[in-house]
């Protein structure tokens, strides 16, 4: 992994290949480590680095229709599964995962994303029901679950 300003310094100083190699191992290194520090959303003080309280956020609705079903948590973009007739969950509202459309799912949750993001657009063309950015404390009690309900029309996503 570089950044850019990595690039250009090895564009401008015509760095070596071994040189450009041992700085993405590097920060490879540094990714590894930082993505399993986990911080609340808001820090308010030097104690939300030691102890925090997940914080529920306000998941955004997408449909008219109920939607109970079983879930599949899909991890990664180029993670391929059998997603018919199921809840399907993903991280992000990234537009990489357009492939799950191709599936006869019954619904979309996802952690992170907006009103205006990809996956609610889409959802909201497919008229499929979606509950998009539910946020940490929400999407941990899903995954660690069978099945769900989402009720758009209430504002609900509880599990079953």
């Amino acid at each position: 992994m570089l950044n850019l300003k990595d690039i250009y310094k090895f564009l401008n100083k015509k760095k070596s290949i071994k040189k450009i190699k041992s700085t993405i191992l590097k920060n490879k290194a540094k990714y590894n480590i930082e993505k399993k520090c986990n911080l609340p959303n808001i820090i308010l003080s030097k104690d939300d680095f030691i102890k925090y309280d997940l914080m529920n956020d306000e998941p955004n609705f997408v449909g008219e229709k109920n939607c109970i079903g079983g879930i599949l948590f899909v991890k990664n973009i180029n993670e391929k599964k059998i997603l018919n007739r199921k809840i399907v969950i993903i991280n992000s509202a990234d537009p990489g995962y357009d492939w799950i459309f191709n599936h006869n799912i019954k619904g979309l949750i996802t952690k992170f994303g907006g009103v205006n993001s990809h996956m609610a657009i889409r959802c909201a063309e497919l008229n499929l029901t979606a509950a998009i950015g539910v946020g940490e404390k929400i999407f941990l009690n899903i995954i660690n679950s069978n099945k769900v309900l989402i009720n758009p029309k209430n504002k609900i996503i509880e599990t079953i």
